[in-house]
């Protein structure tokens, strides 16, 4: 903005001496042939944030970092297992569907200051917290297949290329195994930052620190109305890190260009806890950005507005 200030950042929060209450909110869309589509609307952030000095910040706030908001992912068609791997020796259908909902949010605490005229200051104190809901249906049945289409529930037809033929899948004697895994994760990080500026540039690196996570699980897994529930507690093997380093140029008072570059270990969690049991990459990046504003100079609604745009 026209302060120069990024909510992400805080080395540039003390440049405003106003109390300043900030609401994110957004959306998301995601288009697969692999599942239908999803569509997700929920708050991202507030936070609070009021002069305590000179050039001093303080403030405080909530935002999910890793979250879903009810997931749903089903196979298209019916997987088969022929009669030499079924154990009931006849041929097997069967189907998946995934649901995810939930995971880690974080309560956290900012502080930034100026220390000298060139350079200035912050750090960042969050408690990582939530919970996390993965079910997982299966369903299976017992497979017969016929030129007649009556009794048992048709899943599948196709036809023979010799004979033009159609024959019908049907299902008998089906059951259900349902497994419900609910996560409740306790962790903390710290974030610290440093910036030097000039008139024309500013040059930034942080560092963030991630405690080993807490994960406590319940599950719980029915099969055929029948259930049994265990629960125990899970402890990360190790910390992670991730450190960024960053150049700001200002061309000239309205437009500006960026570069980041960054070194993320993955996060903190134990590996089992993963969803699918996917555990993210180490992540080395190289970001370009660039700014552009438009200032209002009439007295009105609205002061300036920022266009921003990059790629990684």
């Amino acid at each position: 903005n026209s302060k120069k200030i990024s909510m992400g950042s805080p080395s540039s929060l003390w440049r405003s001496s106003l109390t300043r209450f900030t609401i994110l909110s957004g959306m998301n869309i995601i288009s697969t042939s692999k599942f239908p589509d999803q569509f997700q609307q929920n708050l991202t952030s507030f936070s609070l944030f009021f002069p305590v000095g000179n050039k001093k910040v303080f403030g405080f706030g909530l935002q999910p970092i890793y979250r879903t908001n009810k997931l749903v992912i089903s196979d298209k068609d019916y997987q088969y297992i022929g009669v030499n791997n079924s154990i009931s020796g006849l041929p097997l259908a069967y189907k998946n569907i995934y649901s995810i909902d939930g995971g880690i949010s974080e309560l956290f605490m900012e502080y930034s200051q100026k220390f000298f005229p060139l350079f200035s200051g912050g750090f960042k104190y969050s408690f990582l917290f939530g919970n996390q809901i993965l079910n997982n249906d299966l369903f299976v049945y017992d497979v017969e297949i016929d030129t007649s289409s009556l009794g048992g529930v048709l899943i599948q037809e196709f036809n023979d290329s010799n004979d033009s033929t159609t024959y019908y899948v049907k299902a008998y004697n089906g059951s259900a195994v349902e497994v419900e895994n609910i996560n409740n994760f306790s962790g903390s990080s710290i974030f610290f930052e440093g910036r030097f500026s000039k008139d024309k540039y500013d040059i930034v690196f942080n560092l963030l620190l991630n405690s080993r996570m807490e994960v406590k699980t319940s599950k719980k897994q029915t099969i055929n109305n029948f259930t049994t529930e265990t629960n125990f507690s899970q402890l990360s093997s190790d910390n992670s890190s991730s450190m960024g380093f960053g150049l700001l140029y200002q061309i000239n008072k309205i437009s500006g260009f960026s570069i980041e570059l960054y070194n993320e270990d993955p996060f903190s969690i134990p590996e089992n806890v993963a969803i699918f049991n996917i555990y993210p990459p180490k992540i080395r990046s190289i970001h370009f950005g660039n700014y552009y504003q438009f200032n209002n100079s009439i007295i009105g609604i609205w002061n300036n507005i920022n266009v921003r745009g990059g790629f990684y």
